[in-house]
């Protein structure tokens, strides 16, 4: 028994104590009607039946009322219970005709023959995905292109090249640039021309340096090998090696080997 319900019984027990004859006793137990109805707990002190004969018509009523009680309680869990079922039958009736809805797309598009997307829907999706596409036609055959669809942004330093009496500098330029110049392989057309005489001497060395780089060979293994096998200065190099390109007879550590 919850402390707070003692303290009452105990306190009321006390009140009345002087009042009460010997031997009497001030609990009475009572017959209890309990339920429950929408999750809640229902308690109910059924009345007592008296022994005269109103009592009996009293008693005859109180048992009356209790037992219709019971009965609107077990027909409300009976409907409960059935509208239940006929959510739980409408759910499964819903989602069947939604499969067999779903299964017949699927079986349709399955036996659809396959069809290629239109050029305008594939610059749409490059597009979306930050490309876009150039297409050259040559001899009947159509060749694509990826470039970013971003704007780069344009390089402000100055377009110039520097000067330096070995090769070690050359890859530095050609890559990244150097002096604060902007990178020998960014050059425009018109920044070209501005300094035609060196660019073009130099462009041997960076195409060799260039290729080997790309084949996988580190840039100071190219830059030594280039050293060991040329003297000279950085021009009288460069123009040796455009000569020995065009004569194929570069050294065999300057060629990429092909697997067979």
């Amino acid at each position: 028994m919850d402390p707070p319900v003692r303290t009452r019984i105990v306190q009321a027990y006390s009140s009345i104590k002087d009042d009460l004859p010997v031997g009497v006793n001030p609990v009475v137990k009572v017959p209890l009607s309990i339920w429950t109805h929408n999750t809640k707990l229902h308690i109910n002190e059924i009345e007592p039946m008296d022994t005269g004969g109103g009592g009996t018509a009293g008693g005859a009523a109180g048992g009356t009322t209790y037992n219709q009680l019971q009965q609107l309680i077990a027909q409300e869990g009976r409907t409960r219970d059935s509208s239940a079922a006929a959510l739980r039958g409408w759910l499964e009736t819903w989602l069947g005709a939604e499969l067999r809805k779903l299964n017949g797309n699927i079986c349709r598009i399955a036996v659809q023959p396959p069809r290629m997307a239109t050029p305008g829907q594939v610059d749409a999706n490059l597009f979306r995905n930050g490309l876009t596409v150039e297409r050259t036609r040559r001899n009947g055959q159509t060749s694509l292109r990826y470039r970013s669809a971003v704007a780069t942004p344009a390089d402000s330093r100055p377009a110039k090249l520097s000067k330096y009496r070995n090769i070690g500098p050359a890859w530095t330029e050609w890559i990244d640039g150097i002096d604060g110049n902007k990178p020998a392989k960014n050059f425009t057309p018109e920044e070209i021309r501005a300094c035609k005489s060196t660019y073009s001497r130099r462009k041997s060395l960076w195409d060799l340096m260039a290729k080997l780089v790309n084949s996988g060979k580190a840039p100071a293994w190219v830059i030594s090998k280039i050293d060991h096998h040329y003297t000279g200065s950085v021009l009288n190099i460069a123009a040796a090696i455009k000569q020995d390109t065009i004569m194929n007879s570069l050294h065999e550590d300057l060629c990429i080997v092909r697997a067979q």
